[in-house]
C-alpha cells in the first residue's frame, strides 16, 4: 500500500512537472511555425501590394492610350531633298566625258598605266563634274608616278590638292605631295652617301 502511494505521487510529481515545463517554454517547433505564418503574412500583404500598384499602373496605360486614340495625327514633314550642286557657268557635263573616264580606269585596272595616261590626258575636263576633275587629274599624276616621272606627277597632285573640288581626292593628293617629297629627300641623302669616299 505504501508503495502504490509512492507511486501514485511521483507520477503526480512528473505530471506536474511536465504541465509546469509545458506552461513556461513552448516547444520549438511552436516557434517555428510563429515565424513562417509571421513571414506569409508580410509575403501576403507585399503582394495584395504590388497588386494594388499594378491595377494602378494599367489604369494609368489605359488613360493614356485613350488620350493617344483620340489626339489627331501628327504631321510629318517630308525630308528635304539635298540642293544639288551648281554647275559652273557654261559647263554642261557630259555622260561620254564619264564614260572616258570609266575607260580610262579600266585601263589602270588592267595594269596598261602608258595607255590610262594617255585616256586621262584626252579627257576634256570640262565636260566633268567638279569631284570626277579631281579623280581625273589626281588619277593622270598617279600613272606619271607609276611610269617613274615624279617630278612630273608632283605638280598635277599639288594642283588638286589646292583646288579642293573634292575633299578626298584633295586629301590623296596631299599625302602624295609629302610621300614624293620625303622620298625626294631620301634618294638625295642616299646620293650624298654614295659620294663619300670609302675609308680604309
Amino acid at each position: 500500500m505504501r508503495l502504490t502511494l509512492y507511486r501514485g505521487s511521483a507520477v503526480a510529481l512528473l505530471l506536474g512537472a511536465v504541465v509546469a515545463g509545458a506552461t513556461a517554454q513552448p516547444p520549438a517547433y511552436l516557434d517555428k511555425l510563429k515565424a513562417d505564418t509571421a513571414a506569409l503574412a508580410g509575403e501576403r500583404a507585399t503582394a495584395e501590394s504590388a497588386g494594388a500598384e499594378r491595377a494602378r499602373l494599367t489604369n494609368d496605360l489605359k488613360k493614356l492610350l485613350e488620350r493617344i486614340d483620340k489626339a489627331p495625327p501628327p504631321i510629318v514633314q517630308p525630308p528635304a531633298s539635298p540642293a544639288p550642286k551648281p554647275k559652273p557657268p557654261g559647263a554642261a557635263f557630259s555622260p561620254l566625258a564619264t564614260d572616258k573616264l570609266r575607260s580610262a580606269m579600266d585601263l589602270v585596272r588592267a595594269n596598261e598605266i602608258y595607255s590610262a595616261l594617255n585616256a586621262f590626258r584626252q579627257l576634256n575636263l570640262q565636260e566633268l563634274s567638279a569631284e570626277d576633275r579631281a579623280f581625273a587629274r589626281f588619277m593622270e599624276a598617279s600613272c606619271l608616278r607609276r611610269l617613274g616621272q615624279a617630278k612630273e606627277a608632283l605638280p598635277i597632285y599639288r594642283e588638286v590638292g589646292d583646288a579642293n573640288e573634292d575633299p578626298f581626292v584633295a586629301s590623296s593628293a596631299v599625302s602624295q605631295v609629302a610621300l614624293l617629297r620625303t622620298s625626294e629627300e631620301l634618294q638625295a641623302q642616299l646620293a650624298k652617301l654614295r659620294e663619300r669616299p670609302k675609308s680604309r
